[in-house]
């Protein structure tokens, strides 16, 4: 990119050279044997090729920074996983660490007494099994409760079936009263 800015401001100040010459020339009168219509032609030539210069500069200005974006973006992608590969690596150290530990204190435990390790052991496989024990007697009574539970909710369903029984029988003698009542209060006003 600099050396195609470096080369079109090359030919920037020869044009510029070209031209100052010819103003020169023109103003003190050595061009010989060219007529005015020359002249301009020749001027109309330089102008011609120097705007299709620009123009072709000015494409190239802008592809170049199209490219530049594009750098810049990689660039910064580039930094972004840059930065994502120091954190990952600062992590990977962090483990190397732990691991370097685990090790050394798996040394240091290997060196101990292996009946101390399964003194250890032996006894928590107690514990563990008085503890299966008791989880397995937990469960018998749980289960026990769920049943008494259930059978309970069926008594409840029984009497509220009972309940409802004895009330619509109730109502039913209650209207059958009623009825009763009204027809005696019939015939004593009938009276």
């Amino acid at each position: 990119m600099i050396d195609e800015n470096e080369t079109m401001e090359r030919e920037n100040r020869d044009i510029e050279r070209r031209n100052a010459g010819c103003e020169r020339r023109i103003q003190t009168g050595e061009i010989e044997g060219l007529d005015r219509d020359g002249v301009v032609d020749e001027w109309g030539q330089h102008i011609t090729d120097f705007e299709i210069r620009s123009k072709r500069m000015k494409v190239e200005e802008k592809h170049i920074q199209k490219r530049e974006k594009l750098y810049d973006r990689d660039y910064q992608d580039l930094l972004e996983y840059i930065k994502w590969i120091s954190a990952d690596l600062s992590l990977l150290r962090d483990r190397a660490r732990i691991a370097e530990k685990i090790i050394s204190d798996l040394k240091q435990s290997g060196e101990e007494s292996v009946d101390s390790l399964m003194d250890t052991l032996s006894h928590h496989k107690h514990k563990q099994d008085g503890l299966d024990r008791e989880v397995d007697g937990l469960r018998a009574v749980v289960n026990g409760k769920e049943r008494e539970i259930a059978i309970k909710e069926g008594d409840i369903t029984n009497l509220k079936r009972l309940i409802e029984m004895e009330t619509s029988e109730k109502e039913v003698e209650i209207r059958r009263i009623k009825t009763e009542i009204e027809e005696q209060k019939k015939v004593m006003e009938n009276q």
